[in-house]
């Protein structure tokens, strides 16, 4: 009797364990996803270093923000807002750790918001023609700035909703700058 008791309890116990890890393995996340949009593109002089020996897919594809050019950086900055920017999804493994690009981006979550440069935040990043698997769109972490941070460095707004380093080279008019 005293071993049927054992048994049927270690045997519900391991039934229940089983339940919740199985419930638990389904809300962790298999990949990573990031969208960026400036030097940790595909091309760009961050994405060798911090990307591509991690990556496992990037996907073309666009967020909903304003994008600037910090001129006297020599990156872009992303604040919220309605136009598209262009930019890439990148999938990396569950394994990949965002330390290092919170460093690059100068983020601390333990950190008072408004001594970040730019803040990391979930996104959705929509694909025109579809991803690499088909789908529309999906959720990704975004490095963003504020529009006071835009601000404090002179940012000139891109309306075409894309970055690239050339940029340097061209002249803007005053109208360019943030209001």
């Amino acid at each position: 009797m005293g071993y049927q008791l054992i048994r049927s309890v270690t045997v519900g116990i391991i039934f229940k364990l089983s339940e919740i890890i199985s419930a638990n393995i389904a809300t962790i996340p298999m990949t990573v996803n990031v969208f960026v949009y400036g030097t940790l593109m595909p091309g760009q002089c961050n994405y060798d270093r911090y990307c591509r020996p991690y990556l496992k897919q990037a996907s073309l594809g666009y967020i909903l923000g304003q994008i600037y050019h910090l001129q006297q950086l020599g990156y872009p900055g992303v604040c919220e807002g309605t136009d598209r920017v262009w930019g890439y999804c990148l999938t990396f493994g569950a394994d990949f750790s965002l330390a290092a690009l919170d460093d690059l981006e100068d983020y601390d979550p333990k950190r008072d918001p408004d001594q970040n440069e730019y803040h990391r935040q979930r996104t959705t990043v929509l694909y025109p023609h579809g991803d690499f698997f088909g789908d529309r769109q999906s959720e990704a972490w975004i490095y963003r700035m504020t529009l006071t941070n835009i601000k404090r460095h002179q940012g000139i707004y891109l309306p075409s909703g894309q970055w690239s380093p050339q940029i340097e080279n061209l002249s803007f008019p005053e109208s360019g700058k943030p209001d």
